[in-house]
C-alpha cells in the first residue's frame, strides 16, 4: 500500500506519466527517516529539506496539501498492518511541463540492527568538492547504491567517499561522519560536499547540550585527524548513530576504534531519549 494523493491505495495504482523528467536522468528527490514510538518525529525536518532542495535544483516545489502529514503516516501503516515502528520513504518525481509532480509515501519493516559490537567501514571513492547533486538527496543515487552493495557483499556496512581536492573523509554512501578526541566532535561542514543529514544535524544540537566543543568548519576530516580520534561514528535518520569499529583504507591500513565509546554513548542516549519522547520539532 502507499500513500498518494491524500488516499491509501494499492502499490499498482501509482500512476507517474511517461513524460516525467523522472524518466529522463533520474530526476526527483526522495526522503527515507522512520517512526520512533508510532510518531515521525523528523517528518517536518525531512520535508523541509525536500522543499529547498526541490527550490534550489529547478523542481517545482510541493504545497504542503500535496505531503504526508502524521495522519497520512498512522493511515497508512494501519494499512499496511504494522503495529512496531516503521521505515518510511517519500518520493516526489520531478514532472514536466505538462505533467505535475507526483509525491507518494511508503512504509515497511524496519532493517535489521547495525552489527554487534560496531559497524565496519572503507573509503574507496572520491567526490569533487563543487559537486552540487553531492549535496541533495535525489534519485539519482545509483553510484551510491552501487557503492554501498559492494561493500556489503565484501562483508562491510558502508563505503565512505574522499574529497578530491582536500584528500580528506566526507561522508559515506548514506551516512554523515563524526569523529571523537577527547571531548570535542568534529564532522564535514555542511557547505562542503555533502548531503548534511537530519539526524547529523540533531547529533550536532545534542553535542551541544552535553557542553562538548564542535568543529564542524572543514570540508572534509583528514585521515590524520582519524587517526588520532578515539571514537569514530555514522548517522543516518533510520538508524541514528552508527558506532564504527573498525575503518580501513589502501594507504594507511586498518585503524580499530572503541565501538560503545563514552561520547556517542553519550550524545545517542540523550538524543533517542527525545526521539522516542517526540521532542524534536
Amino acid at each position: 500500500m502507499i500513500w498518494v494523493a491524500g488516499e491509501i491505495v494499492d502499490d499498482l495504482a501509482l500512476r507517474v506519466s511517461v513524460l516525467d523528467r523522472t524518466f529522463e536522468h533520474g530526476l526527483g528527490l526522495f526522503e527515507t527517516f522512520r517512526t520512533w514510538n508510532g510518531r515521525a518525529v523528523t517528518l517536518p525536518l525531512q520535508l523541509n529539506r525536500l522543499r529547498q532542495s526541490a527550490s534550489l535544483l529547478g523542481l517545482p516545489v510541493p504545497d504542503s496539501a500535496d505531503l504526508p502529514d502524521q495522519a497520512a503516516i498512522d493511515q497508512l501503516r494501519k494499512a499496511e498492518g504494522h503495529s512496531g515502528d516503521v521505515l518510511l520513504r517519500l518520493t516526489m518525481s520531478a514532472g514536466s511541463n505538462r505533467t505535475p509532480p507526483v509525491v507518494w509515501l511508503t512504509a515497511r519493516p524496519l532493517p535489521p540492527v547495525t552489527r554487534p559490537g560496531g559497524a565496519l567501514v572503507r573509503a574507496t571513492w572520491y567526490v569533487e568538492a563543487t559537486d552540487i547533486l553531492t549535496m541533495q538527496k535525489t534519485l539519482n543515487y545509483w553510484r551510491r547504491r552501487l557503492l554501498f552493495e559492494a561493500a556489503q557483499r565484501e562483508g562491510l556496512d558502508e563505503d565512505l567517499a574522499i574529497c578530491r581536492q582536500t584528500d580528506g573523509i566526507t561522508e559515506g554512501t548514506r551516512t554523515n561522519v563524526f569523529l571523537v578526541r577527547g571531548k570535542t566532535l568534529y564532522t564535514p561542514a555542511a557547505s562542503g560536499a555533502i548531503l548534511p543529514g537530519v539526524m547529523r544535524g540533531l547529533v550536532l544540537e545534542q553535542a551541544a547540550r552535553l557542553g562538548m566543543e564542535i568543529q564542524a568548519n572543514q570540508p572534509s576530516l583528514s585521515l590524520g585527524l582519524i587517526q588520532s580520534a578515539d571514537e569514530l561514528f555514522l548517522t543516518n535518520s533510520v538508524r541514528g548513530i552508527i558506532p564504527v569499529r573498525r575503518f580501513e583504507t589502501l594507504r594507511e591500513g586498518n585503524q580499530e576504534f572503541m565501538a560503545s565509546g563514552i561520547q556517542t554513548s553519550r550524545i545517542w542516549s540523550l538524543l533517542e531519549q527525545r526521539l522516542l519522547a517526540g521532542e524534536i520539532p
